[in-house]
């Protein structure tokens, strides 16, 4: 144990400062920020999602997502899609092929994301290129798998020049 007295008596030119006592005043100070950071989070989101502009109910969606508030989060990437929103409607493509807030429906995502793919968004070709090559909520088609890593490499996504290079090399 820390004997103060020994220690202060000792070295009295680097004595020690005070503790700080624990007073009602300061309980607050120990609140932990993230819940006071999580009402603001969820106050900021329900505004968003009100306002029904595409983009800010994408952003409510994403303050959602990482509230892992899922079913409120598909809520605002659906009615954001709604409107033409293209990253609302990718990020509803995750949410079908990795259920969060909706049950899992591959053909609805493999749809919604060939539909990306064709408006030029690289995530969606690169993904669409995964489908096919898997066989994910599709037919399995290694030269539509390809045609599509190709599509997305040369819009400069890194993940469809890796798999674009596998698949070469593998064949």
């Amino acid at each position: 144990m820390f004997n103060r007295r020994f220690f202060t008596s000792r070295f009295k030119s680097q004595a020690l400062p005070e503790r700080p006592r624990h007073t009602p005043e300061r309980a607050f100070l120990r609140t932990p920020t993230p819940i006071l950071d999580r009402i603001e989070l969820k106050q900021k989101a329900r505004c968003l999602k009100k306002s029904g502009v595409p983009d800010k109910l994408f952003e409510a969606g994403k303050i959602y997502d990482n509230l892992k508030k899922y079913d409120k989060s598909f809520e605002c990437y659906q009615q954001a899609a709604q409107q033409g929103h293209i990253q609302a409607t990718y990020e509803l493509v995750l949410c079908y092929d990795f259920p969060k807030g909706c049950e899992q429906d591959l053909s609805k995502a493999f749809e919604l994301c060939l539909a990306l793919a064709k408006k030029g968004l690289p995530e969606a070709m690169c993904r669409v290129g995964m489908y096919f090559e898997k066989g994910i909520g599709t037919y399995k088609d290694t030269e539509l798998a390809l045609h599509w890593y190709k599509e997305a490499a040369k819009n400069g996504n890194n993940l469809a020049k890796r798999r674009l290079e596998q698949m070469l090399t593998s064949s």
